[in-house]
């Protein structure tokens, strides 16, 4: 987002297969990690933030749900 003009994003986003976001958003001192599936060609998205962690093996995706 924001690195080519609005146009072209939309052109890029029709012809890719897949399309993800990382996302960091900023709590106080803590750093929340996101990873966003717009698009993935003929399968269902997630409808969700999936948190992630970056740790140097790589990154580690949360697989579980917290209930509030």
């Amino acid at each position: 987002k924001g690195i080519h003009p609005s146009l072209e994003e939309i052109r890029i986003n029709r012809a890719a297969d897949t399309i993800i976001e990382f996302r960091e958003d900023y709590e106080g001192v803590e750093v929340q990690r996101t990873l966003l599936v717009h698009k993935i060609k003929n399968r269902a998205v997630p409808i969700r933030a999936i948190p992630l962690l970056i740790k140097e093996s790589g990154l580690e995706i949360s697989t579980t749900s917290r209930v509030v």
